[in-house]
């Protein structure tokens, strides 16, 4: 049953990322169709139902999962208080098998989670990396304008400093 519970609880966290991740391209596909105001709104509202009866079974299997973690721990410790007196000796192996199944939950949830963060570490970098390049092709053309300005600016001058007086343009 542990196993079955785990399935349906990644399924339903599946189904809550993909209809919230929906919701949010439905909001930003608005301005580029031609469909009226009202039926965007109906639209919304059921993706949004959909979306808070998915997170209310998560947290339902979420609380059935921390009942059965409360019960296995329960009995665990009883199976070795059994044990320790002799009465029970298998009782302990079966209830570490059952657990094993939760610390294998615990273990996927975590690679799952890490995964996440190594997408996003990539996106990340690539995003620096695009703005690396903007930043290069930036300085590129600023040196462009610096050296066009050492070029010109000091032949401005002399040419505007060595204007003679007597030769201004007469006043209109």
């Amino acid at each position: 049953m542990l196993p079955f519970l785990a399935r349906e609880l990644e399924c339903f966290e599946c189904i809550c990322r993909t209809v919230t991740e929906l919701i949010d391209e439905h909001r930003n596909v608005k301005d580029w169709l031609n469909i009226p105001d009202i039926m965007f709104l109906r639209v919304e509202k059921n993706l949004q139902t959909v979306c808070s009866w998915a997170h209310s079974v998560k947290g339902l299997l979420e609380s059935r999962f921390r009942m059965i973690d409360t019960c296995l721990s329960t009995v665990r410790n009883a199976a070795l208080l059994y044990s320790t007196l002799g009465r029970c000796p298998n009782l302990t192996h079966q209830l570490s098998a059952v657990t094993g199944l939760k610390n294998d939950r615990a273990v996927s949830e975590n690679t799952h989670h890490m995964a996440r963060m190594a997408d996003y570490s990539r996106e990340e970098n690539i995003s620096m990396g695009n703005i690396a390049r903007a930043a290069k092709l930036d300085s590129e053309a600023m040196k462009t304008i610096a050296t066009m300005t050492m070029l010109y600016l000091p032949a401005t001058f002399v040419a505007v400093s060595t204007v003679p007086t007597d030769h201004r343009p007469a006043q209109l």
